[in-house]
């Protein structure tokens, strides 16, 4: 793990190390690797996708939402 300044961990992995220099990989463990997924599909609706829930992006100034990670947040 790498701390960054602010003490957030990011996952690395030594790639390679000489006399002058350690290469880190930080991408992600799954990066260029197939994936697949099992669906089942529960339901189909005709009025749309709904907001994701707690996001309303008329509460932000912007006029847009950031719900990723954390919560919803301006």
């Amino acid at each position: 793990m790498l701390n960054t300044p602010q003490g957030q961990q990011i996952p690395a992995r030594v790639d390679s190390i000489d006399d002058e220099k350690v290469v880190f990989d930080l991408n992600h463990p799954l990066a260029g690797q197939n994936l697949t997924f099992a669906l089942k599909v529960v339901g189909i609706s005709e009025t749309g996708t709904p907001q994701h829930a707690g996001c309303n992006s008329d509460q932000c100034p912007s006029g847009s939402c950031d719900c990723g990670g954390s919560g919803c947040g301006c």
